[in-house]
C-alpha cells in the first residue's frame, strides 16, 4: 500500500503539467482558429468593398455617357480615371433611336484589376411624340373628294361629305361616307314686296344680292323665289367672291333651263353639286346671270322695294362679273342654307382576291356605283352589289346575295329580300386625327428654335440643316436644293420647291415623323423627292390656309410623285395633278385629276409625329442589369 501512495504521490506534478498544457493547446487551437475566421472576414469585407467601389465606378461611367451622349452624337467609347480606379465605356449603337451602353469599373486598373464589375443598359431617343395615326388613304372633310377620269385610291377612303367619280374613278378598299349635316337657314331675306325681270332688258340682264354670313360654313345650297316667263334662255345661279364691293368669281354654281323651274312663284331650292365653305364676316355675292335678254321670254324674282337686309343690297346690269353692276337699293327675296346631303356617285369601290371580294360601301345614298363586297346605306340606287345589301331603299340594282332590311321589287338579287327591320347605322361625321391645338403646339416648338424674319431661301444645289425655326416670309428650295429637317419648321407664308430639290428628315428622327408647318400654300412639282435619313418617318407638309377653290388655287397643289409624304390641310383643299402618285392626303376637300393615284401605306396608321425644342437620350427604364 505504501508503494502505492508513494507512486501516486510521485506522479502528481507531471500530470498537473500535461493537462495543463492540453488546456493551453486547446485555447491556443481556438485563438488560431478565431484569428483566422476573423481574417477571412476582413478580407471579405475589404474585397465587399471594394465590389461596391467598382459597381459605383461602373455607374458613375454611365452617368458620365449619359451627359456625353446628350452633348456629342459622335461619342462611342472612352476610358478614363477616377477615384482609386478606372472607367471603360463601350457606346453600340443599336439603330437611330436606341444604344446598348456597357461600362467596367475596376480598381486599381482596367489592365490590371484586382476586382472589376461590368454593368450594361440601354438608352433610347426621348422625344415629344404625337399620336397621329392615318388610318385611312384619304380622309376629307365636309369639301368632299371629286375623283376625275381613271383615278385610283389603292386603300380606304373616309369622308365627311361626298364622294363624286367620273368614269373609271376606283376605289380598291371601303368608301366611307358620313351620315348628312342637317340643312337649316343659316341666313335669309323673305321681306317680298315687288316683282323685278332678269334677262328682259340689257340693263337688268343679270342680279347679284351681296350678303355677309354671321358664322362661317359649309354652304350647300340657297333659295330664290322665281318663275319663268314662257322660255327664256338657261339661267346661272352662283355664288361669288367679292372685289371692290363687285362681284367677281364663281365659288361654285349650277344651270337651270326654264323647264327645270316652274310658271308660279315659289321658294326654289339651288342645290349645288357639291357644298362651299364661307367665311364669317366676309361679303359674297349670290348671283343670277339670266342669259341674252328677251322682251317676252324672261325670269322674274321677288325683292324688296327699299333695302330691308343690313348685309348689303341687290345690283343689277348687263354682266355680272365685268365690275359695272349697279346698286339697285333693293334687296332679293333669298336664302342661305349651311349643311349636306351627302352621297357616294359613280366610284367602283373594292376588289376581287382570288375567290373573296373586299372593299364596303357605306353611306347615306349610295348611286351609280359597283361594289365588290357589301353595302351598308339608306339608299341604294342603279349599281352592282357582289354580296349583301344593308340598305333602307334599293332600287333597279343587281346583288350578288342578300337584300337586308328592304324588300325591292326592281333589284335582281341571287339571294333572298328581308324587310321590316332597322335602317343599317352609318358613319359618323369623323374628326381628323391631328387637331388645330396639336398644329399650335408645333407652331411653338419651332418657335423655340428662333425667328428668321423675311424670306428664307436654300441655294440652287446647297444642302442645309433647319429645325426648330420660325419663319415670317416664305421657304424656297431653289433647284436641286436639299433641306435636311432637323426639327419642327413654322413658315408663315407660302413653301415653294424648285426642281430637283429634296426634303429629308435628319437621321435623329429614327422612326418618327416630322412636320413642317405652312400658312400659306404648299406647291410641289419639279421632281421633288421626300424622305427620312432615319428608319421609316414620314415628313408632314401640313397648310392652314383656307382656300376652298380647290380648282384655281388650293392650299396644296401636288403635280409630281412624292412618296414618305403625308399631306395635310384640314381647312383648305389639295389638289392631286393628273398621273401623280402620292401616299396620304387629308384635307377639307380633295380633288384628284385625270389618272391620279393614292396608294396607301400601312405604315401610316401607326405614324408618330414628334416636334420639341430639343432630342435628349434618357436610360430604358427596366433594360438596366450587372454582367460581372
Amino acid at each position: 500500500m505504501k508503494f502505492f501512495e508513494r507512486f501516486i504521490v510521485q506522479r502528481q506534478p507531471g500530470q498537473v503539467t500535461v493537462l495543463a498544457l492540453v488546456f493551453l493547446a486547446i485555447i491556443l487551437a481556438g485563438s488560431v482558429a478565431l484569428i483566422d475566421r476573423s481574417a477571412i472576414h476582413t478580407k471579405k469585407l475589404r474585397q465587399t468593398a471594394r465590389k461596391e467601389q467598382t459597381l459605383a465606378l461602373a455607374e458613375a461611367g454611365l452617368n458620365a455617357a449619359l451627359v456625353r451622349i446628350n452633348s456629342s452624337t459622335q461619342y462611342s467609347s472612352e476610358q478614363f480615371a477616377l477615384g482609386e480606379g478606372e472607367v471603360l465605356v463601350t457606346v453600340t449603337n443599336i439603330d437611330n433611336t436606341t444604344k446598348k451602353i456597357t461600362v467596367k469599373g475596376a480598381i486599381p486598373s482596367i489592365a490590371s484589376p484586382r476586382e472589376e464589375r461590368v454593368i450594361e443598359t440601354f438608352m433610347k431617343l426621348d422625344r415629344p411624340v404625337d399620336d397621329a395615326p392615318f388610318h385611312y388613304a384619304v380622309q376629307v372633310g365636309n369639301g368632299g373628294l371629286k375623283m376625275e377620269n381613271n383615278t385610283t385610291v389603292v386603300g380606304s377612303v373616309y369622308s365627311n361629305g361626298s364622294i363624286i367619280g367620273d368614269p373609271g374613278a376606283r376605289i380598291t378598299g371601303d368608301a366611307l361616307v358620313a351620315e348628312d349635316l342637317e340643312v337649316l337657314p343659316l341666313l335669309e331675306q323673305t321681306l317680298q314686296d315687288q316683282t323685278i325681270t332678269a334677262g328682259k332688258i340689257a340693263a337688268q340682264e343679270d342680279w347679284a344680292q351681296q350678303f355677309v354670313l354671321p358664322s362661317g360654313g359649309l354652304v350647300y345650297k340657297a333659295q330664290i323665289e322665281w318663275r319663268k316667263i314662257v322660255a327664256p334662255s338657261t339661267a346661272v345661279v352662283g355664288i361669288a367672291t367679292n372685289n371692290n364691293g363687285q362681284p367677281s368669281a364663281l365659288l361654285v354654281s349650277k344651270s337651270y333651263s326654264y323647264f327645270n323651274v316652274p310658271d308660279n312663284f315659289t321658294w326654289f331650292d339651288v342645290e349645288f353639286d357639291s357644298p362651299v365653305y364661307l367665311q364669317a364676316g366676309v361679303p359674297y355675292w349670290l348671283v343670277i346671270n339670266a342669259g341674252s335678254p328677251s322682251q317676252y321670254w324672261y325670269w322674274e324674282l321677288k325683292a324688296t322695294v327699299g333695302s330691308a337686309y343690313n348685309g348689303g343690297n341687290a345690283y343689277s346690269g348687263t354682266e355680272w362679273n365685268n365690275g359695272n353692276m349697279t346698286d339697285s337699293g333693293k334687296d332679293l327675296a333669298f336664302k342661305i342654307f349651311q349643311g349636306s346631303e351627302n352621297m357616294l356617285y359613280n366610284v367602283d369601290v373594292g376588289t376581287e382576291r382570288g375567290q373573296e371580294n373586299f372593299g364596303n360601301a357605306h353611306g347615306p345614298r349610295i348611286e351609280r356605283t359597283t361594289v365588290a363586297n357589301n353595302v351598308y346605306a339608306t339608299v341604294f340606287y342603279n349599281g352592282t352589289i357582289g354580296e349583301d345589301a344593308y340598305v333602307s331603299t334599293a332600287t333597279f340594282c343587281t346583288v350578288g346575295d342578300d337584300i337586308f332590311y328592304a324588300v325591292s321589287e326592281t333589284c335582281n338579287q341571287a339571294g333572298q329580300s328581308t324587310g321590316g327591320q332597322p335602317p343599317p347605322e352609318l358613319p359618323e361625321q369623323l374628326a381628323f386625327s391631328i387637331s388645330s391645338s396639336t398644329i399650335d403646339t408645333w407652331k411653338v416648338a419651332a418657335q423655340t428654335g428662333g425667328v428668321y424674319e423675311g424670306d428664307y431661301i436654300v441655294e440652287q444645289n446647297e444642302t442645309e440643316w433647319l429645325g426648330p425655326l420660325e419663319i415670317t416670309g416664305d421657304l424656297e428650295l431653289e433647284n436641286g436644293s436639299t433641306l435636311i429637317m432637323q426639327d419642327t419648321i413654322y413658315v408663315h407664308g407660302d413653301l415653294e420647291f424648285g426642281t430637283n430639290c429634296s426634303l429629308q428628315l435628319d437621321s435623329t428622327y429614327g422612326p418618327f415623323s416630322g412636320a413642317l408647318v405652312v400658312d400659306g400654300k404648299i406647291e410641289v412639282e419639279n421632281n421633288c423627292t421626300f424622305g427620312s435619313l432615319g428608319e421609316g418617318g414620314y415628313v408632314v407638309l401640313a397648310s392652314t390656309d383656307t382656300s376652298l377653290d380647290v380648282v384655281n388655287n388650293p392650299s396644296i397643289k401636288v403635280s409630281n410623285n412624292a412618296e414618305t409624304v403625308i399631306f395635310y390641310a384640314p381647312f383648305g383643299s389639295i389638289l392631286l395633278n393628273n398621273n401623280v402618285q402620292v401616299q396620304s392626303a387629308a384635307a377639307f376637300q380633295i380633288r384628284m385629276k385625270n389618272g391620279a393615284v393614292l396608294e396607301y401605306e400601312m405604315g401610316l396608321a401607326g405614324a408618330k409625329i414628334t416636334s420639341g425644342p430639343a432630342v435628349a437620350w434618357t436610360l430604358d427604364k427596366g433594360t438596366y442589369k450587372i454582367i460581372k
